[in-house]
């Protein structure tokens, strides 16, 4: 089914735009975050304190926004190919 939207998509020379999480934006989001994540980690482990909950659920967090980047990512690219 899909098959056939995307036919009569390109016939119609209709053109798919990636996700927010597939563009460029999506990928300089990511990397901010990630960076924002470092600043905490760094300063618990130079302080020789716990790393507190709240930072690993962020960074699994941000790692489930990575995972769905890149699902995004090859979603996109198969549809280019069809």
């Amino acid at each position: 089914m899909l098959e056939e939207i995307h036919k009569y998509f390109a016939q119609h020379q209709i053109e798919f735009a990636p996700s927010f999480y597939a563009s460029q934006k999506g990928l300089y989001t990511i990397i901010f975050l990630l960076l924002l994540l470092c600043v905490p980690f760094i300063m618990a482990v130079n302080l020789g304190k716990s790393i507190p909950l709240t930072i690993i659920f962020s960074i699994m967090l941000v790692g489930r926004v990575v995972v769905k980047r890149v699902d995004e990512l090859g979603f996109y690219r198969r549809w280019k190919q069809l």
